[in-house]
């Protein structure tokens, strides 16, 4: 009967030992998949958002100068750019062309001549 035993027992160590190494090869298996995907997914990400416009904070910021386009008529002076409001329109397009935004900007109004419009992008 004791024969009989150490056959069983010899059986069922046998058989548990092919179950811990099936088990083991899933396991090795399934964290492989899970390192690709990250991978892939990692590479998807990089394609989808352009990783190149992540910005520094401590950028500088971008400074643009725009001259008011104004002409003579009448013996007037006729201003593309009138006021503050023109200047931060023309300042947002301006910075948005560079992918920045506007941090500041400065209307220096002029009678005599044409106007400035100072803008600062960051």
């Amino acid at each position: 009967m004791e024969g009989r035993m150490k056959k069983k027992r010899a059986k069922s160590r046998l058989k548990n030992n092919k179950y811990k190494a099936y088990h083991k090869k899933t396991q090795y298996i399934l964290y492989f998949g899970l390192f690709l995907l990250l991978i892939l997914s990692v590479i998807v990400a990089a394609e989808v958002f352009d990783i190149s416009k992540i910005k520094s904070p401590f950028r500088e910021s971008t400074f643009i100068s725009i001259e008011d386009e104004c002409s003579l008529i009448m013996g007037n002076l006729v201003h593309q750019i009138k006021d503050d409001d023109s200047c931060a329109i023309r300042c947002y397009n301006e910075c948005n062309l560079i992918d920045s935004k506007v941090k500041d900007y400065e209307f220096i109004m002029s009678q005599s001549e044409c106007s400035t419009c100072n803008c600062y992008c960051k």
